[in-house]
């Protein structure tokens, strides 16, 4: 894995993720992403359609919620997750910002989510798909083989679980993204 050396939601940072396949657009390519169709994805990223908007409320939540499960880690685990920007070691296209990274303990995935599926999580243990998409393409690029999910509720309650590699959902990410690449048809300059 390389480190690309961005702070998380600057302009340049914008720029690098809308030049490759993200972890965040991998739900779109495999069909679970209740947010953006692929059709959508695909304008984005000919830089022909509108990016989403997302309201500064709900960045405001996710920023929190991606500092409070860093600090969950370090004030009862112990364990130093650093967000950080990477591209695969072999496909640069490929690529992801994560909430956090600990070369030891892999991948750390912060969610904030309703009430009910934090407790449907809690019970059953059960990833929602697109968020399984999205950690284990986070695997794919780091090479790590495995990923904390931390989650939160709009009640302030958190759940953590693992999630462990899947090389064969691994394989079959990789090829999504790297046949969309095909399809875009474009080769993106990306010079620091």
């Amino acid at each position: 894995m390389k480190i690309i050396p961005f702070k998380q939601r600057t302009p340049e940072w914008y720029e690098w993720r809308r030049a490759g396949i993200g972890a965040s657009d991998i739900p779109v390519l495999t069909g679970n992403s209740p947010y953006t169709s692929k059709r959508e994805l695909f304008l984005q990223k000919k830089g022909e359609g509108k990016d989403k908007v997302i309201s500064d409320h709900v960045l405001k939540i996710s920023n929190k919620v991606e500092e409070d499960g860093i600090n969950y880690f370090k004030e009862n685990k112990n364990i130093i997750f650093e967000p950080i920007c990477v591209e695969n070691d072999h496909e640069s296209l490929l690529r992801a910002s994560l909430d956090g990274w600990n070369q030891v303990e892999g991948i750390l995935e912060c969610k904030y989510i309703s009430f009910d599926y934090f407790n449907d999580l809690k019970e059953n243990k059960k990833i929602r798909l697109d968020h399984q998409d999205q950690m284990q393409f986070q695997m794919l690029i780091t090479g790590h083989h495995m990923a904390h999910y931390y989650v939160q509720n709009t009640k302030g309650d958190n759940l953590v679980l693992i999630l462990k590699e899947d090389k064969n959902h691994q394989n079959n990410l990789k090829k999504l993204a790297l046949d969309f690449l095909k399809e875009l048809d474009i080769r993106f300059d990306y010079t620091q």
